[in-house]
Formats: structure tokens, C-alpha cells, sequence
């Protein structure tokens, strides 16, 4: 999976998407145009962070409004 791919699953622009993890907008814009490689490790920790943090997070919010309106 490459940085563009997993900036969309979130939704986020790359401005966001720089910030929410610390990077540069620049490095974030390279990676994406494939001008530079990331760090080889790098596109895996984004992934754990994400599948951990921020995806979790999410379903966490659609689970309760479903259980707030009874879908679930």
C-alpha cells in the first residue's frame, strides 16, 4: 500500500494528513507524486498507526450511533 492510498482511506487532505502523523506537507506531496520513496518502514507503521488509531476510532463512532438508533 502506497502513502496516497492509505491518505484517502482517511479521508484526509494532505495538509491533514501531514500534521495528524508529524510530516512534512512536502515529503507528503513527493511521496505521492513518486518523485521520492518513502522510508521502507514507514508505509507499515503509518498502517498499524491508522489501523489502530484512527480506523478504530471511526468504527467505534458508527457502532454507537448504531446502537443509538437501534440498526444494531
Amino acid at each position: 500500500m502506497k502513502i496516497k492510498e492509505l491518505r484517502r482511506l482517511t479521508g484526509m487532505s494532505q495538509s491533514e494528513f501531514a500534521t495528524y502523523f508529524g510530516l512534512s506537507v512536502r515529503s507528503v506531496q513527493e511521496w505521492e507524486q513518486e518523485r521520492k520513496q518513502p522510508p521502507p518502514y514507514l508505509v507499515g507503521l503509518l498502517k498499524r498507526i491508522l489501523d489502530n488509531e484512527y480506523f478504530n476510532s471511526a468504527r467505534n463512532k458508527v457502532e454507537s450511533s448504531q446502537l443509538e438508533d437501534g440498526s444494531i
